[in-house]
């Protein structure tokens, strides 16, 4: 009797481990816009680890990003291990600049041969004279100084280059402060604390930054005719720029106590490529059960929306053919093996 106990309880075990399974698909599906911004950035030997997370906020931006330099490899600082990067076009090639809609010169240890070659410079400068939008982050507020484009504005930049800025005719007003905008230039520090709020300066200095969150029109839960524990949850987003990212996290609740156990699956997207808000889409396969969803998106300037318990799902669900053929498959070997071993016993 003992031994048919110990067998049941080994097959329900395996039974329920059978039954019990979790599989997720996601499908954002969202549209591109069209005519992103133009974006050339200038990168100088001994340049910093910021420079690739602000390459890559520009393009989660959708903007396209032309890296340029005053030759075809660069090295990093000391603090990367003297990595290298490839450009992409050579700085003093480019003869009409006014195909970009901004200029970004990017952080670096010391700009040395950007600030000693004066076509660069007068690329900076024939930038500004046809109004792009011209940033420096950094040590590289001093390059802009020394293509003289800083003349009548507010500035921030590194602190050790306070005499240059005023000598190019600027105005100094901080070492620790936020971005400052001031007309078509925008000037910076502490590229790693203040990289979201300087990326989005820019933006906003072009005039396609809002400050606007998401909003979330609608939520919809459909269950799958042939397989009813099968959930697609579809939340409907709009915004006035577009999405970056999409969280949704399903929780397992007690409905008697309220208490909520570990999120079954947490699904994180990010869009990469300037997409249009609208239909976002997580299919949970979910075991029998009560379940709270969370749910948080944020557009592509860092404007989060998020809301606990924002929809309830009960899934009821009975057992699917695909089920029941994998209970056979374990069940009738373990049945025979019980079979014989109580024959045995008699």
């Amino acid at each position: 009797m003992l031994v048919k106990k110990k067998f049941f309880r080994l097959f329900l075990l395996i039974f329920l481990v059978s039954v019990i399974t979790l599989r997720t698909n996601n499908d954002f599906r969202v549209n591109s816009y069209n005519d992103p911004i133009q974006i050339l950035v200038i990168v100088d030997d001994d340049y910093g680890a910021n420079v690739f997370p602000i390459i890559q906020q520009f393009e989660d931006f959708g903007w396209n990003v032309t890296v340029a330099g005053l030759k075809k490899t660069l090295t990093s600082c000391l603090f990367i291990d003297y990595d290298t990067m490839e450009t992409e076009v050579i700085l003093t090639d480019i003869s009409d600049v006014t195909v970009f809609d901004a200029l970004s010169v990017l952080p670096g240890n010391s700009h040395v041969n950007l600030l000693a070659n004066q076509t660069a410079l007068d690329l900076i400068k024939a930038a500004d004279e046809a109004n792009l939008v011209i940033s420096g982050w950094c040590k590289a507020v001093r390059v802009l100084a020394y293509a003289d484009v800083l003349d009548g504005h507010n500035v921030t930049g590194h602190a050790n280059f306070v005499g240059d800025y005023e000598t190019a005719g600027a105005t100094y007003v901080g070492d620790d402060v936020l971005p400052v905008i001031d007309g078509n230039i925008v000037t910076s520090v502490r590229s790693t604390y203040y990289r979201n709020q300087i990326c989005n300066a820019i933006g906003k200095a072009i005039g396609v930054f809002e400050s606007n969150v998401p909003i979330l029109n609608d939520i919809t839960v459909t269950f799958d005719s042939t397989n009813p524990k099968l959930a697609t949850l579809s939340f409907d987003v709009s915004d006035e720029s577009t999405l970056l990212y999409v969280k949704i996290k399903a929780f397992e609740v007690n409905t008697t106590t309220g208490e909520r156990f570990s999120p079954l699956y947490s699904s994180y997207y990010q869009v990469l490529n300037n997409h249009e808000p609208g239909i976002c889409s997580c299919t949970f396969n979910m075991k029998i059960g009560s379940y709270e969803v969370d749910f948080e998106v944020a557009d592509i300037y860092y404007n989060v929306f998020s809301i606990q318990n924002c929809t309830f799902v009960e899934v009821v669900g009975e057992v699917t053919e695909t089920e029941w053929n994998m209970f056979l498959a374990i069940s009738l070997p373990m049945l025979c093996v019980i079979a014989l071993i109580t024959k045995k016993r008699r």
